[in-house]
Order: structure tokens, then C-alpha cells, then sequence
């Protein structure tokens, strides 16, 4: 799949093929592992962003065309119990 070069993992052509695959698989393993850790059988997720705007060039930060300002664009997840 790849290889490690003085301490860092560089992943080969099949690796890129392979990680979504292994991604999606390690996700399905924590939600299911979650699913068996309680009674509740449906979330319900709310998304939505927020603006904070910034004031110079932040690292991070950029150039948003509906607000007209430079920000950072965080997205918040929360489920039905409120919890983000």
C-alpha cells in the first residue's frame, strides 16, 4: 500500500486507490461500535456554518464571497440531543 521514508508514510498508486476503501471501513467500524454502545437507533445530525471573521491574513483563513470578508468557515455538527 505504501511506505514509510525517514518517519513519514508516502503512499504508493494503489494506496490512493485503497484509502477511501479503508477509510470508509474504519468509519463503519466506529459507527457500528457506537450503534452497540447505546439504545438509540436513529440520530438526527444538524450541519451549519459559521463566520469568524478575521482581521489580516491568518493562516487558515480565507476569502469568502457571501460574507465579502476574510474568515475562517468552521463547520458545526449537532445531534438531536444538542451535543456538537
Amino acid at each position: 500500500m505504501g511506505e514509510a521514508k525517514n518517519g513519514h508514510f508516502s503512499p504508493s498508486n494503489s494506496g490512493h486507490i485503497r484509502l477511501p476503501l479503508t477509510l470508509g471501513l474504519i468509519n463503519g467500524a466506529w459507527v457500528a461500535r457506537a450503534m452497540d454502545a447505546t439504545e438509540t437507533k436513529k440520530i438526527i445530525l444538524d450541519v451549519d456554518s459559521s463566520e469568524s471573521p478575521v482581521h489580516g491574513n491568518q493562516e487558515g483563513s480565507a476569502y469568502n464571497g457571501h460574507f465579502l470578508s476574510r474568515c475562517y468557515h468552521p463547520l458545526f455538527v449537532f445531534n438531536q440531543a444538542g451535543d456538537c
